[in-house]
């Protein structure tokens, strides 16, 4: 018998919703762990943890977390969770104590790699407070003075992806440095913006006026909300 297009279809639905469950290893277990700090290396108690992985991933449903567990770090900021031991190419661990605070996330693949002893530590989550940087540029010499500048600063995401127990580098996007500029002239004096970074993140910022030799000057963000102003 032939099958007609939306048999097809359906049965192809069916294929990937139950193909593509998580296999979890029978009677095995493993032990989630490490300690929530701050920038100033102080224990952050009541921290959110939250150990997905991965299920329905196919042309039709995408990609979801499946939750396996949670837990709160303790009053020394440290935490243990014990959970199912699934075999798939996601596992994510997520912190996430609240919105003045940034969040991180641990990935690896558990397809065909087992943590040492079952365990995955942690250590010290990298956990800093958010802060704000106002970015303000505003001309008070005469006209046709032209300012060129470049703005380097640390965002405030944090994403670590490992391979076999070992940091990939290249998928990890961890506080990484970002950078934007522009030229400042009769047409466009001024400018006003706003970055999202963390307490403790320098910003690097390099200016020439009329292209006379390149001057820098380094902040460091010690506030959640931090203005910076800068006349020429």
């Amino acid at each position: 018998m032939r099958l007609t297009f939306i048999e097809t279809f359906f049965y192809g639905c069916l294929f990937i919703l139950f193909s593509c469950e998580v296999p979890f290893e029978d009677n095995a277990r493993l032990l989630v762990k490490g300690r929530v700090l701050d920038e100033n290396n102080q224990p952050i108690s009541d921290a959110d943890i939250a150990v997905s992985t991965r299920e329905g991933e196919g042309f039709i449903f995408g990609t979801d977390l499946e939750f396996l567990g949670d837990v709160q770090s303790a009053s020394d900021g440290t935490f243990e969770i014990i959970t199912l031991f699934g075999r798939d190419q996601k596992f994510v661990v997520d912190v996430f104590i609240d919105n003045d605070y940034t969040s991180y996330r641990y990935i690896t693949d558990t397809e065909f790699f087992t943590p040492t002893d079952y365990t995955i530590d942690l250590g010290v989550v990298p956990i800093k407070r958010k802060a704000d940087f106002n970015f303000n540029i505003t001309r008070t010499s005469p006209p046709d003075i032209e300012l060129q500048y470049t703005l380097e600063y640390m965002n405030n995401f944090c994403s670590e992806v490992y391979v076999d127990e070992q940091l990939d580098e290249d998928q990890t996007n961890c506080y990484e440095t970002q950078s934007f500029g522009g030229i400042l002239n009769n047409n466009n004096p001024n400018t006003s913006t706003q970055i999202q970074s963390f307490i403790g993140a320098e910003v690097t910022f390099s200016y020439s006026i009329n292209g006379q030799v390149e001057e820098s000057q380094t902040i460091t963000i010690d506030q959640s909300e931090y203005d910076f102003n800068f006349n020429y």
